[in-house]
This record gives C-alpha cells, sequence and structure tokens, in this order.
C-alpha cells in the first residue's frame, strides 16, 4: 500500500479485522502532515509469498546481514495474529512497514527469522 487509496483497497477485501484495525491504527500514527506516500509503504505478506518476491516488492533486503547476522529491520513486534516489522530506508524517516500475518502458508523461514528477532 502506497497511498491513502491503495490503503483503503486494501481494507476492503477479506482480512482479520485485527489487521484491519492494526493497519488502519498504523495509518493514523503517521498523521496528515505530508502524503502517505511520502512517509510509508505498507505490505501486508500472505500465504505463498516467499522472501524474495517480498524483498523485490520493497527493493530491501530481509534477511539478516551474511557476515553479522543483524537484520535491517527496526524491530519485530508479534501481535499474535500478525507480525509487524519496520524497514527505515532513509534519513528523513521513510518506512516500509510489514504485516506478515499467522497463518499456514507463510515462508517458513520468514516466520523463523521474525520470531527469533522479536521484541
Amino acid at each position: 500500500m502506497t497511498d491513502d487509496a491503495s490503503i483503503a483497497s486494501a481494507l476492503q477485501r477479506p482480512l482479520c479485522p485485527k489487521l484491519r484495525d492494526l493497519v488502519r491504527r498504523r495509518r493514523a500514527i503517521l498523521g496528515d502532515d505530508m502524503p502517505f506516500e511520502d512517509m510509508a509503504h505498507f505490505v501486508i505478506v500472505e500465504p505463498g509469498d516467499t522472501i524474495n518476491a517480498i524483498e523485490a516488492a520493497i527493493r530491501w533486503p530481509i534477511r539478516p546481514d551474511i557476515d553479522s547476522g543483524i537484520p535491517s529491520w527496526e524491530w519485530v513486534m508479534d501481535h499474535g495474529f500478525t507480525y509487524e516489522t519496520v524497514f527505515v530506508l532513509s534519513d528523513d524517516g521513510y518506512a516500509v512497514v510489514l504485516f506478515v500475518q499467522v497463518m499456514k502458508g507463510m515462508d517458513p523461514e520468514l516466520m523463523g527469522m521474525l520470531r527469533a528477532f522479536c521484541t
């Protein structure tokens, strides 16, 4: 979701009500001082989405650095029904927020990384 119209469209899809509410809350936190597309990009990861496909979509690595083992995200939060992780991509605070649903068919490597680094 890259703008308010795409958020509204995504929220019309069949989603867990708790996830729908979380996306709305995260959008509200960002406020309206700037257009959403200048602040963030939200991605709802679905069953069947691979790490490679997600990295291609957000144009940023998800896997931890191969040498240091340090992930490139800021934090991971477990909401029970979804993991939320934030990647700050620029000095002005522009971020990509991934919502990774906890359900069958999710990439096991991704789920394992999120569990391992969860706060």
